[in-house]
């Protein structure tokens, strides 16, 4: 195997991808990543961060991983092309197997969308002499952005106890998101391994009763599991699907809670190394931090709507005379970046411009003193600079108090904050950090303190670090001199 061969991986931005990413980089491999959410043409800590677009250049990247939905691969086989794919190791799901039969016809469509991925997959892989793998891992968890072991905690964490369908026997064997990345890595490095599909599961077999058992364990909470029977539970699901949160659940998840879900993962075991762990959760595969308090971000939406009006239009003037102040400095006041958002998602920060015109889009830290103009650096000393993120409040882009958005090259930080919940609430203008002079130059220390004022956020903590602000306690992120 050559290390300084490109691997490209598509669904970077997603939770298998984001270890894809991770075990690449230990194992001294070169990732290139491709996502609609990927910030452009950036390179940090050794990720090569691209935008999923065919009108780009195409580079020579012999080796593909792909981790998001396998039906979506087959939009995407031209650009694979161009870019002179030889070798793919592609996700699918054993859900191909488990809601074949189901009685709901939104689950045997995805078992359909998934057969018909597997089937595109092969025929254009053959037909061009491309080796290719399929993966079909079991119940996928981890870092608290599944759809499955971080759904239930997230139901546990809001109600207090789980439903349970008869005695809930059916057997499960979860998979981390981890091992799901090192069948991917083992796969695509294993030669002898071409054409063919494996089931990836668990480590450990158990039954739903004792999987659920052991989220609430994980969650430090007394289990109290409630048998209901089927016609009482299919009019709770009826229920919850009012909300957006639990439109995916379905009655025909209830009755698979008492049939044995279990996939051989021997062959993945002898022909390419597969080893996964038991079912052990840690506290950030069942962390959804800011989801356990909503009335107090619906709260805090309430405000945030009402003072960015307010700013807005009382705000006007001097939104006006800043603007020109801007104009006469740099002929271009006004500045608008691409960042990460709530739940990863993209949005357009807007601010007042403090830096020249062709400064290179970095995170401000890494920005020379000498970038930053004279109107500038009093725009940051009085956090005029701020004063357009109003428009993203108003929107519900932001919020006034949140972690401050990073741009999508700051992948370290984004790890970080994504191994703590911090993507489950709205990034915004100020917050702890940005009270006790914390910024990005420390990321760790920095989504360690912006996950502790997530878990801790009350609504009079909410005023009490804006009035903070307005009064002129922290800073903004230091440039370098």
């Amino acid at each position: 195997m050559d290390k300084s061969v490109p691997v490209g991986v598509l669904g970077a931005s997603s939770l298998v991808g984001g270890y894809v990413l991770d075990l690449l980089l230990k194992g001294g491999r070169r990732p290139v990543a491709f996502s609609r959410q990927a910030g452009v043409g950036s390179a940090l800590g050794g990720v090569d961060w691209r935008r999923l677009d065919p009108g780009l250049p195409a580079t020579s990247i012999a080796e593909w991983i792909c981790v998001a939905p396998v039906w979506v691969l087959p939009e995407h086989f031209s650009f694979l092309e161009a870019h002179g794919v030889r070798r793919i190791v592609a996700l699918s799901s054993t859900s191909l197997f488990s809601k074949k039969q189901s009685a709901d016809p939104r689950e045997t469509a995805v078992a359909a969308r998934l057969a018909e991925g597997e089937r595109a997959l092969r025929e254009w892989a053959e037909s061009r002499g491309i080796e290719w793998v399929i993966l079909r891992p079991t119940l996928i968890y981890g870092r608290g952005r599944d759809k499955n072991i971080a759904e239930i905690a997230r139901f546990v964490r809001r109600f207090g106890f789980f439903p349970l369908f008869g005695a809930a026997r059916g057997l499960r064997q979860p998979i981390h998101g981890e091992n799901v990345a090192e069948a991917c890595l083992l796969a695509l490095n294993a030669s002898a391994v071409s054409n063919r599909a494996y089931n990836i599961s668990g480590g450990e077999t158990l039954s739903y009763r004792d999987m659920v058992t052991r989220v609430f364990h994980a969650l430090g909470h007394r289990p109290r599991l409630l048998s209901v029977p089927l016609f009482a539970f299919d009019l709770g699901v009826a229920f919850l699907r009012l909300f957006p949160r639990f439109r995916h659940w379905s009655p025909a998840m209830a009755r698979r809670m008492n049939e044995d879900l279990v996939f051989d993962h021997d062959p993945a075991t002898s022909e390419f190394g597969f080893s996964p762990r038991s079912f052990i959760l840690k506290p950030q595969d069942v962390a959804f931090i800011g989801k356990e308090w909503p009335m107090v971000f619906v709260l805090t939406r309430f405000f945030d709507i009402l003072f960015a009006l307010f700013g807005l239009i009382v705000g006007f003037p001097l939104l006006l005379t800043v603007a020109l102040l801007g104009f006469f400095d740099t002929g271009s006041p006004i500045f608008f970046q691409e960042r990460v958002g709530r739940r990863q998602g993209p949005f357009i920060l807007v601010k007042f411009r403090t830096m020249c015109p062709g400064t290179a889009s970095v995170a401000t830290h890494l920005a020379g003193a000498s970038a930053v103009t004279p109107v500038g650096r009093f725009l940051r000393r009085t956090k005029l600079d701020e004063l357009p993120q109003l428009w993203n409040v108003l929107k519900g882009e932001m919020s006034f108090v949140g972690p401050r958005p990073c741009l999508y090259n700051q992948q370290e930080l984004i790890d970080e904050r994504e191994k703590r919940g911090v993507y489950a609430v709205r990034p915004g203008i100020t917050g702890l950090a940005q009270i006790r002079g914390i910024d990005m130059s420390t990321p760790e220390l920095l989504a360690e303190t912006d996950a502790r004022m997530i878990a801790e956020f009350t609504l009079g903590k909410y005023f009490t670090y804006i009035l903070r602000t307005v009064f002129g306690e922290g800073s903004g992120d230091r440039i370098r001199g």
